[in-house]
């Protein structure tokens, strides 16, 4: 069976995400980890690597236009520890995960200037961009 959603429905949706990441006092939180991502944003890391966290500015992301959401800029931050970072959870303030995404250098949802962590590095993300696709 095949959905397809209105554009109000996906602006709702993507703003839904957004104000999850807003929902606590303390702004949202990125984490990067290294290793496979688990199968749900509701599990646990368990043990793989972190190796860098990020906050948010608050509110965390601009208004969502045409399926897409982006992020406003993030504090600096330095890698945590050194290693290949493969995927990220967004956090709200409280700790409690709205969404798990990949990592890279291009065309993932989180980019990054490097993919090569080294402790102590500056971290730079280039873009955060949700989509929310038509089908």
């Amino acid at each position: 069976m095949i959905t397809r959603s209105s554009a109000y429905a996906r602006e709702a949706m993507l703003q839904a995400l957004a104000d999850m990441v807003d929902a606590a006092e303390r702004p949202g939180m990125i984490n990067i980890f290294g290793g496979g991502q688990p199968g749900s944003a509701d599990e646990s890391p368990g043990d793989r690597p972190l190796l860098a966290k990020l906050t948010f500015a608050k509110p965390a992301f601009g208004r969502p236009a045409g399926g897409v959401i982006g992020a406003r800029a993030t504090a600096e931050s330095e890698a945590l520890a050194a290693g290949k970072p493969t995927w990220a959870r967004i956090s709200d303030g409280d700790g409690n995960a709205v969404v798990d995404l990949d990592v890279g250098e291009e065309g993932k949802p989180l980019n990054l200037s490097t993919v090569t962590f080294e402790r102590g590095g500056r971290i730079e993300i280039l873009s955060l961009v949700l989509r929310m696709p038509a089908a």
